[in-house]
């Protein structure tokens, strides 16, 4: 009887390391979905912060956005490992006619999205595109 519960906490413990991997090199960058960033032109508001600057310093610096929106993902479901996830919770903040800047739930800029065509008011369908 010893023998089956070590069988059974083993293999939960195996499955639980495969999870934490698999979930931990899911995060979606640019490089991964196969797009390339468009580069942000020296005189434009979005030149001035950059990838991991923490969300204060870059309000400070390019002020308050048009719009704003708090997505949770579904990687805040994973038990256990997704309350720890950099991005299980996002802020997406809007400019217009500038882009969108995503703020992971540890206050750090994830993802600079460049678009001049950008109406400022963020929409549900546009998240991921």
């Amino acid at each position: 009887m010893g023998r089956i519960k070590f069988g059974i906490s083993s293999f939960i413990v195996i499955l639980s390391i495969f999870t934490m991997i698999g979930c931990a090199s899911t995060g979606s960058t640019p490089s991964s979905t196969g797009s390339t960033p468009q580069s942000i032109p020296p005189d434009k508001l979005f030149s001035k912060i950059r990838i991991d600057m923490p969300q204060k310093q870059m309000l400070d610096l390019i002020g308050p956005a048009t719009s704003e929106l708090h997505h949770l993902s579904y990687m805040l479901f994973i038990p256990i490992v997704g309350w720890f996830l950099p991005n299980s919770r996002e802020t997406y903040y809007f400019y217009k006619d500038n882009g969108r800047v995503i703020v992971n739930q540890y206050g750090r800029i994830s993802e600079i999205i460049y678009n001049p065509a950008e109406s400022g008011y963020g929409e549900y369908t546009k998240w991921y595109e």
